[in-house]
């Protein structure tokens, strides 16, 4: 039996044949992906400290909804200030990591 496909999926099978849109559609996912490891990294370490996600905001002096937004919204794209003062209140730091070949052609076919 075929498996019924909706109609985005069918738009995204076909545009996905048109390596220009193949490669910027790989380097948006690379990029998702990275900002979600990032993030659920910092709540890892959030949660092993033993902070609930108020008490970290009292330390940002932030409100604590803006904090669980930063670990729980489904669209996330934290700039790199807020990325790094949550580190920071965790006792982390944010290092670049190389990536593999196979990551690195995938950027650069883009």
């Amino acid at each position: 039996m075929a498996k019924f496909k909706s109609a985005f999926y069918q738009d995204l099978e076909k545009n996905l044949k048109n390596t220009e849109f193949a490669a910027a559609y790989q380097l948006e996912a690379m990029r998702i992906k990275m900002i979600d490891d990032i993030i659920n990294q910092l709540d890892d370490a959030r949660e092993l400290e033993g902070l609930s996600k108020a008490e970290l905001a009292l330390s940002l002096q932030q409100e604590p909804a803006n904090i669980r937004r930063f670990f729980t919204a489904k669209r996330r794209n934290p700039t790199i200030s807020s990325l790094i003062d949550v580190s920071l209140a965790l006792g982390f730091r944010i290092k670049l990591e190389p990536l593999s070949k196979a990551e690195k052609k995938k950027t650069q076919a883009a």
